[in-house]
């Protein structure tokens, strides 16, 4: 999965033995919006394979339902990922064959080149459910 920077994709997550497949709507975006200053560009080049392969790894490795909120601090850089309601998903129809496959999640991901993400504060950190540093 090569998922760009304020980039979205519809994802299938496979299914575990006994679960049903799932859509799922992945986001990748930057903290403070789409408009990227130079030092965040080459700060997000900087790490963009890594930030990628985690993203790829948590997705395609999805078979639980895991923890709403995830916070990973790489280095030089935060990572974190929110699942939510996706209203809009559940008005599509996504079939595998004969077998109707769910949509109604969301993934967003918010990339920082910093410490913390704005709006994150320390306690919020801590009573995440996942907490990793990578």
């Amino acid at each position: 999965m090569d998922l760009g920077m304020n980039v979205t994709a519809i994802y299938m997550l496979a299914p575990a033995t006994g679960t049903a497949r799932k859509m799922v709507q992945v986001t990748l975006e930057a903290e403070g919006g789409a408009c990227l200053d130079d030092a965040t560009r080459s700060a997000w080049a900087a790490v963009a394979p890594e930030v990628q392969m985690i993203i790829s790894i948590l997705v395609s490795s999805h078979h639980e339902p895991g923890p709403n909120k995830v916070f990973l601090q790489g280095e030089g850089y935060d990572l974190k990922l929110e699942r939510k309601t996706w209203k809009y998903g559940t008005s599509w129809r996504f079939m595998w064959g004969d077998e109707e496959v769910p949509s109604g999640e969301k993934w967003v991901f918010t990339w920082c080149p910093k410490t913390k993400l704005k709006g994150t504060t320390i306690e919020e950190v801590h009573n995440c459910t996942t907490n990793v540093v990578v």
